[in-house]
């Protein structure tokens, strides 16, 4: 059972900033839940995941879960108890965030970054290759993935610039679309 996994942090350590969000997807089920941080929100966070304290709070609803993810680890290790593989699109990054008791097991990692790498051939500002980002495998692998994402038959630029603008770094969609990658790097056998 493969893991498909995504998370918004309020940061880049997992030693120092608080996880915000979380989705799974795994097979038919998914495991979402939205927390606030510890620390202070921080804004260039907020630049990248748009997870405001508002947003979160909206988000969360009516949830039973703790406030703080650093409180609520027992249940994600449930939901991952049967996944072989851990699959995200920047696994190093999204794999730190989980907890010890997950890491134990030494579960296979999938990084669907690396897979779509010499694809995309995405570019730095030097024009040196350079890891591509979500936004660009997806519209890379627009016409593959538009389907599986939920995503309607418009064409052009402009309509898959709205998608990333409006979608991109929200855990779901973006579990969603690295799982249609994984479809494309992975499934073809």
């Amino acid at each position: 059972m493969v893991a498909h996994v995504d998370i918004e942090s309020n940061g880049f350590s997992s030693s120092k900033d608080s996880l915000l969000s979380v989705c799974v997807l795994k097979g038919d089920e998914k495991y979402e839940r939205f927390y606030y941080p510890v620390e202070d929100y921080s804004k260039s966070a907020i630049k990248v995941n748009g997870l405001t304290e508002e947003v979160v709070e909206k988000k969360r609803g009516d949830c039973t879960y703790p406030n703080h993810f650093k409180d609520d680890h027992a249940d994600l290790v449930e939901f991952l108890s049967d996944a072989e593989t851990f699959c995200a699109f920047n696994v190093d990054f999204d794999y730190k965030w989980m907890p010890q008791e997950f890491k134990d097991r030494d579960i296979d990692r999938v990084c669907t970054m690396r897979a779509c790498k010499d694809d995309v051939d995405a570019r730095n500002v030097k024009g040196h290759k350079k890891n591509p980002n979500l936004r660009e495998a997806m519209m890379y692998h627009w016409d593959e993935i538009r389907g599986e994402i939920g995503m309607p038959d418009v064409p052009g630029e402009d309509f898959m610039e709205k998608v990333a603008s409006e979608f991109m770094h929200d855990a779901e969609f973006d579990t969603i679309v690295s799982r249609a990658l994984y479809g494309i790097y992975f499934e073809q056998e």
